[in-house]
């Protein structure tokens, strides 16, 4: 039976994919598709909440790929354009926007037949709390750039979240 999982993370600048020109090894997923991201200022629940498979996230910003960092997704999706030309990335892009944390949210099954799963972060370039079915697996002190072993992912349906 396959399993759902809600994977979740909060960080400005979290990458969660694998590095490019590595060859995946067998049995692995990569998660690049069906992201979305949304400001911790617009989401009133928790990492416990949050990580669970039922979490609606309607309204958040869809994410084309990842890795993606937070303001990539931005201006990908029209809030800051043409950030590159003039003045326009000092002008318009407030400056604190690396200060604040961010959810980035993801749905996918999970291969059957495993008690354990391995988790690798190695794009996370900051810190980052992760959660898996409404369980904190790691705090911003053990997630970053990480590989994490889990067993909280169940046939029911699972999520995960990092929040930095």
């Amino acid at each position: 039976m396959a399993r759902a999982i809600s994977v979740l993370s909060l960080s400005l600048f979290m990458l969660a994919s694998a590095v490019p020109g590595f060859a995946q090894a067998p049995g692995t997923m990569e998660l690049v598709d069906n992201w979305a991201l949304a400001s911790a200022t617009d989401v009133q629940a928790g990492g416990a909440a949050v990580s669970q498979l039922a979490f609606q996230s309607r309204g958040w910003r869809a994410i084309r790929r990842m890795p993606a960092t937070v303001l990539e997704i931005l201006q990908e999706d029209g809030v800051y354009p043409n950030l590159y030309v003039g003045k326009n990335i000092l002008d318009n892009v407030p400056q604190d926007l690396y200060k604040q944390d961010w959810w980035y949210r993801t749905v996918f099954t999970a291969p059957d037949g495993f008690s354990t799963y391995t988790l690798e972060f190695p794009g996370i370039n900051y810190r980052a709390e992760i959660w898996v079915n409404g369980h904190e697996v790691a705090d911003n002190k053990q997630a970053v750039g990480c590989t994490l072993l889990t067993n909280t992912m169940s046939p029911s349906g699972s999520s995960r979240a990092h929040r930095t």
